[in-house]
């Protein structure tokens, strides 16, 4: 239920368009474009993305990680691409050192400056919608059903109650159904 107010922040369907977000962003700064790589690849809370170090992903396949912190234990594997970039990203970085540090170096950057950064990476690139902090997470999640239409596993995969709550939160509602029911035709 979306509270008044507040806007559904969608995810970005379009995967010629990511390539245009990510083709942008590695123009503007590689620390944007890696936080747009590893948000859509992962599908981590943006909370958690952002207090990850360097020790917690270097070298690894794997990440064992306490989703947005609730108890919740997920595993988050790295896709063979984005293994070649968390190496490339932390190659000169210490162990301890926070992947996305501030000015200040002892905490990380803010939501507003990710926020900042995609929807400018979204303009320039022709993206359209309401984009906000889980927009990496929903690409994520909505790609992985388009890839898999296995709504029982994104639905596990992001800790939800019901399929149908899954699906709702990466936008696929009763409309987009309903279009695909009406252009299924099994009597041609």
């Amino acid at each position: 239920m979306i509270r008044p107010g507040r806007q559904f922040v969608e995810p970005i369907r379009d995967q010629k368009k990511i390539q245009l977000m990510k083709e942008y962003l590695l123009e503007q700064s590689y620390r944007n474009y890696f936080i747009f790589v590893l948000g859509i690849n992962t599908g981590l809370y943006l909370g958690d993305l952002l207090s990850l170090r360097v020790r917690d992903i270097r070298g690894k396949d794997y990440i064992r990680i306490d989703e947005n912190g609730s108890g919740r234990m997920r595993d988050i594997i790295f896709p063979i691409g984005l293994k070649k970039e968390i190496q490339k990203y932390t190659e000169h970085k210490l162990e301890n050192e926070l992947l996305f540090p501030s000015r200040k170096g002892d905490q990380p950057i803010g939501r507003q400056t990710i926020w900042r950064f995609i929807n400018e990476a979204a303009r320039v690139s022709g993206v359209t919608g309401n984009l906000g902090a889980h927009t990496l997470r929903k690409t994520y999640g909505y790609h992985f059903y388009q890839r898999t239409n296995d709504a029982e596993a994104l639905q596990k995969k992001f800790g939800h109650k019901y399929p149908s709550d899954a699906l709702r939160y990466i936008g696929v509602d009763e409309k987009i159904i309903d279009h695909e029911v009406k252009e299924l035709s099994l009597y041609a």
